[in-house]
């Protein structure tokens, strides 16, 4: 216990981690804590779901299947009085709070469209661990240079006015013959009365002025971080923002980032996005004692599969004196190696104030922990007796050394038990926590959680005011048919609905999309000729 208190585990405020001899054991001041818990193992119960019916800063977490907010919501609204949110732009029935990933951004500073830009475009397309960079540097500079002329269109001074979100540069993007768009663009709008910065404008040229096949390769590695914004839900979720991250240090506030197991790949992109925005904008500015001296919790379940975020894997050595703690949860430190790499993985396991090992199931880690946890020296007695003397014999002693945990007891450890380790003080083997075999913990948790408002599905439906792209008159090929789909898409129909349905019920709900006549008849051409469509 005395090596406890000593190492800093026997906090009264701070993380909880587990207990020892019936005492909880918490991580007090600004260090981060890494869990390595596979599937079953109890990281909800042991370390989530308690952390978050404690802790009294403000948290960000990612609440798969929504069972973090079901269980903690209430307690951090009624008793802490702190704004709860729920973002989960996937959620199928309208149900999460608004974030614009642009939304901070002061669109009429073209300095700072252009650097604000320039981050988010390394958030979303990080270095990749080996291999040619060009495609990612390419597509880096064109997201800047789409994302800076639709800063432009902002509606003053006659021009028109574009939403400024991820969701209209992928329109911007993947309208039909966008080169020969984007070359007219830039042919029509050269020099500084343009209204077009630079910047801007060199990013667009370079882009387009490449062969098309270089074109082609720039545009598709520009689409596969951003094609879930074809989702309208995502779309409208990501237009506008209920909250600003630097409230997060200023005043308590409790986000929780929803989603479904099968939908994380999908989302990660996005939520990657978010946490490493999180730290770029809290770390800009030193927390001020007495004026925003709120601790933020980071608490980012399932790590490893949010996908490779450089900016969040170097935040690990900096983030704590910014007043931000980070909880990384992974199912096992193999799964973050492949993510980042190794020696990554290995510095942000490093720049954990502590271990917490829930479980192992791989022989690799087993043997690795084995080590780490060292041997100790016990002596063994033996005795000896010749064949020719019934009566007599000796006995000898010696010093033998044994692991304190061989790979098949870590293994086979106790699902109750955990080990817990930190720099400076012998390995622990602990108790994993459970909040509902605690009173206070389990009356917290009954506290019902607040109803979750609802995004209005006819604002939903009527977001895409002016997003639509009319199709060019001479479009053909592959322009017809990624046109169809994209009115098909807008007009909310289900995707598993059969080419020839597809085609079918778009002809007969022409007369409902908010097109011109002219591209209602130009759409009901295309969609006449099924065989050019197909084709395409």
């Amino acid at each position: 216990m005395k090596d406890l208190k000593k190492s800093g585990l026997m906090a009264k405020k701070g993380l909880m981690l587990g207990s020892f001899n019936g005492r909880e054991i918490r991580l007090g001041g600004q260090e981060h804590v890494f869990v390595e818990a596979p599937t079953r193992a109890g990281k909800g119960v042991g370390v989530v779901i308690p952390n978050l019916l404690d802790w009294h800063g403000s948290t960000v977490v990612l609440d798969v299947k929504h069972e973090n907010y079901e269980k903690t919501a209430g307690y951090r609204q009624q008793e802490l009085g702190q704004q709860v949110l729920l973002f989960d732009p996937l959620n199928n029935q309208c149900k999460s709070c608004r974030y614009n990933p642009l939304g901070y951004i002061n669109r009429s500073d073209p300095i700072e469209v252009i650097a604000e830009l320039q981050k988010i475009g390394q958030m979303l397309y990080p270095e990749p661990k080996d291999g040619e960079t060009f495609w990612l540097d390419s597509a880096r500079s064109a997201f800047m240079g789409i994302g800076a002329y639709i800063a432009a269109h902002d509606g003053q001074e006659g021009r028109e006015e574009l939403p400024f979100t991820i969701g209209e540069i992928y329109r911007q993007i993947t309208r039909p013959n966008s080169k020969r768009h984007w070359h007219n663009i830039i042919n029509e709008r050269k020099g500084a009365a343009a209204g077009l910065s630079r910047q801007c404008r060199d990013a667009i040229s370079d882009f387009v002025s490449s062969s098309d096949n270089t074109y082609s390769g720039i545009r598709q590695t520009l689409t596969s971080r951003i094609n879930i914004w074809v989702n309208p839900f995502l779309d409208y979720a990501t237009s506008a923002s209920d909250f600003e991250i630097q409230e997060l240090r200023e005043r308590p506030i409790s986000l929780y980032l929803g989603t479904s197991p099968d939908n994380i790949e999908v989302v990660a992109p996005l939520y990657n996005l978010l946490f490493q925005q999180i730290l770029d904008i809290t770390m800009r500015t030193l927390p001020e004692k007495g004026v925003s001296d709120i601790q933020v919790l980071l608490l980012m379940d399932e790590f490893a599969r949010l996908g490779n975020a450089l900016n969040l894997a170097n935040a690990f050595s900096l983030a704590a004196g910014y007043g931000i703690r980070l909880m990384p949860v992974v199912q096992s430190r193999s799964q973050l190696r492949h993510t980042y790499g190794p020696d990554k993985a290995d510095e942000i396991i490093a720049n954990c104030g502590a271990e917490l090992i829930f479980g192992v199931k791989e022989q690799k880690i087993a043997d690795e922990l084995s080590k780490r946890l060292g041997t100790y020296t016990f002596e063994a007695k033996s005795r000896n007796r010749k064949r020719w003397e019934s009566f007599e014999s000796s006995t000898s002693t010696s010093d033998q050394r044994r692991d304190l945990m061989n790979p098949d007891e870590i293994k086979k450890m106790h699902p109750d038990n955990m080990l817990l380790f930190r720099a400076g003080t012998p390995s622990i083997k602990a108790r994993k926590l459970k909040y509902y075999e605690s009173r206070k913990y389990s009356q917290r948790s009954e506290i019902p959680a607040p109803i979750l408002p609802v995004l209005s599905l006819s604002e939903i439906l009527s977001s895409e005011k002016g997003a639509a792209i009319a199709p060019p008159n001479d479009m053909e090929g592959g322009s017809v048919r990624e046109w169809v789909e994209r009115r098909f898409y807008e007009s909310k129909a289900s995707d598993f609905m059969p080419l020839e349905d597809r085609l079918l019920w778009l002809r007969d709900n022409m007369a409902n999309t908010p097109d011109s006549e002219a591209e209602r008849e130009n759409a009901s051409t295309v969609i006449n000729d099924r065989s050019k469509y197909v084709a395409g």
